[in-house]
């Protein structure tokens, strides 16, 4: 079984937000594609990576919890500068009647220790609570590079203990304001935007969103109407896209 490490690192990563994961393969397409929503419903993502990115035979492949399928695939994920004591998993599936996986033997590279990973059956996991997530008109677009993100959430977290964030859109700039709505303590940060805007306008989304998501750089699109829409940027051929809602 064909697999890519970053695609594995970042569904890791995306696990903060849901745990349980069914990956769809579409062979027409030659994709595989995850839809995922925290249980509050305050961030979901939509996810697509070429096929051999996790290459299972069958149309879906289930977690009941993506992070203990890590904790296993990480036993023989071994980095040394002595190449004797590196080791690299090797992913094999257990194929049922109906071409199906329904196990993942993680193995080692170098030695004959193996583990195997029941998947889980993808019709008795929580279901995503979309199918489809269209984008209402754009007010203002902007790009926020992972260590801009990293300090903002830094802000968010460990500074301030923000209850809300308010973006904040006029000409040319938008503001991301952070505020403690007991302590009244806050924090601006602006960001220039890639086109003016053509109407000045406010959204207030919910902090817990932003808490789970992946650290990376993104480009950010917001929506007076309600939603804030995160592309990832990247540098492989996966696609990552989150939203997060107004708050309610």
């Amino acid at each position: 079984m064909n697999y890519n490490k970053n695609l594995i690192d970042l569904l890791d990563e995306a696990s903060q937000i849901q745990k349980q994961l069914i990956i769809n393969k579409d062979a027409n397409l030659k994709i595989i594609a995850i839809r995922a929503n925290d249980p509050d419903v305050s961030v979901c993502y939509t996810l697509s990576a070429p096929e051999d990115y996790l290459n299972f035979t069958g149309t879906k492949l289930a977690f009941y919890d993506f992070t203990k399928f890590v904790k296993c695939f990480r036993v023989f994920d071994i980095k040394s500068k002595d190449a004797k004591l590196s080791d690299t998993p090797v992913l094999d599936g257990v194929v049922n009647a109906n071409n199906e996986t329904t196990d993942i033997i993680i193995k080692s590279s170098k030695t004959k220790q193996k583990i195997s990973y029941r998947a889980a059956r993808a019709d008795v996991l929580t279901q995503p609570v979309f199918n489809h997530i269209k984008m209402p008109a754009v007010d203002c677009k902007f790009t926020i590079t992972q260590e801009e993100f990293k300090h903002l959430r830094y802000m968010l977290d460990s500074v301030i203990e923000a209850d809300t964030i308010k973006f904040t859109w006029d000409n040319d700039i938008c503001k991301i304001t952070l505020k403690n709505m007991k302590t009244s303590n806050y924090y601006d940060v602006e960001y220039k935007l890639t086109t003016p805007a053509n109407l000045n306008g406010v959204l207030e989304i919910q902090t817990k969103g932003l808490k789970q998501m992946p650290e990376a750089g993104y480009t950010v699109e917001v929506a007076s109407a309600g939603l804030v829409h995160f592309a990832m940027d990247r540098n492989d051929d996966i696609n990552m896209n989150l939203y997060i809602s107004k708050k309610s």
